[in-house]
């Protein structure tokens, strides 16, 4: 009975534990509560009426480009939603720098101090970063895992970003995207409702709980926490028989 007793209790601890270590990291890089695509930039008076109801939206386009043998998507620092983290370094400041997702760069060996060429552009690795919004790096959300060898995202400046597009070495159009959060002010609907009413055609929208790559690891820990509670009644069953 005991050792069922312990078995329960030290995985909801410990489950218990990592949940909030997941929360707490999704409160400081302020996770979005959706994402959405559209086919051109939204007006700013648009933007501007949703502010005012109380609502955050960044843009966060993005592109993506061949880089040996795999992909790499590229997109420009975040001011406010789904912040850069710093797992060792720093985020890209200057001319030529990139951030690089930290599973990425450890499949392809890469390190802080190293040389990455990006259309045809080299850049320096100055940091390697996560983000919720990539919590679990997945190319596509119709994707079955995470393949870190094939996929990875990549961070620039605004300037880097604009210079590099310029180019024209992206495999596919740029994605313009934006994501958002709703601060209890409306509903995902509401939204949507509110962008079209505002003539903007949304292409797609993911809400973060119905998003593959948002809240993963979370989820899985949760479910340990339910396996261990039933593990521990089934010692409790076979002991008591």
């Amino acid at each position: 009975i005991a050792l069922g007793m312990f078995y329960v209790v030290s995985t909801i601890a410990s489950a218990d534990t990592i949940i909030s270590g997941v929360k707490d990291y999704a409160g400081k890089t302020n996770v979005e509560d959706g994402e959405f695509t559209v086919f051109t930039a939204i007006d700013d008076s648009v933007i501007q009426t949703l502010t005012d109801k109380g609502i955050s939206l960044e843009q966060q386009n993005y592109t993506d480009y061949d880089v040996d043998n795999s992909t790499i998507r590229i997109f420009k620092n975040r001011e406010e939603i789904n912040l850069l983290e710093c797992v060792s370094g720093r985020i890209a400041k200057e001319k030529n720098e990139i951030a690089l997702e930290q599973h990425y760069a450890k499949e392809k060996g890469l390190n802080i101090g190293d040389t990455i060429s990006v259309g045809d552009v080299e850049f320096k690795i100055c940091g390697l970063v996560c983000t919720p919004d990539y919590e679990t790096c997945l190319k596509d959300l119709t994707d079955p895992s995470v393949d870190s060898k094939a996929f990875g995202t990549g961070f620039l400046t605004e300037e880097e970003y604009e210079n590099l597009a310029e180019k024209g070495m992206a495999t596919v159009a740029e994605t313009e995207q934006y994501a958002y959060v709703l601060h209890n002010k409306m509903t995902d609907s509401q939204l949507k409702n509110e962008l079209e009413d505002n003539q903007v055609t949304v292409l797609s929208m993911y809400i973060a709980d119905q998003n593959g790559r948002i809240g993963e690891a979370e989820e899985d820990v949760a479910m340990n926490e339910v396996s261990g509670i039933v593990g521990g009644f089934i010692i409790f069953l076979l002991i008591g028989y």
